[in-house]
């Protein structure tokens, strides 16, 4: 199991780096105060993924997207190769219509 802590709204607001930096690694949650209410829970990705049993899924275009910056890469572009229309076209290809 992991820590559960509680902060009120208005301290993670002024620290938040400090609190997502104790969260990130995962072993510690955290439950956020509004007017002395409990109304959030912030915890890892990683102790969400293991509470649920889901993964975390890219979305469609990060997925493109990290494609696309991989094969660059491996292969080297001339000067004036437009990435953005060859993302484009690779995502349309891949997923469909772009949103």
């Amino acid at each position: 199991m992991f820590a559960i802590d509680t902060a009120s709204d208005v301290s993670v607001q002024e620290n938040f780096r400090d609190y997502c930096k104790s969260i990130e690694n995962g072993g510690k949650a955290l439950i956020i105060t509004r007017i002395g209410k409990p109304e959030i829970v912030m915890m890892s990705i990683k102790d969400y993924n293991n509470i649920t049993g889901e993964t975390h899924r890219k979305s469609k275009k990060i997925l493109a997207y990290e494609a696309m910056e991989e094969m660059k890469k491996r292969s080297p572009f001339p000067e004036n190769y437009d990435y953005e229309t060859e993302r484009e076209e690779a995502f349309v290809e891949k997923y469909g219509h772009i949103d």
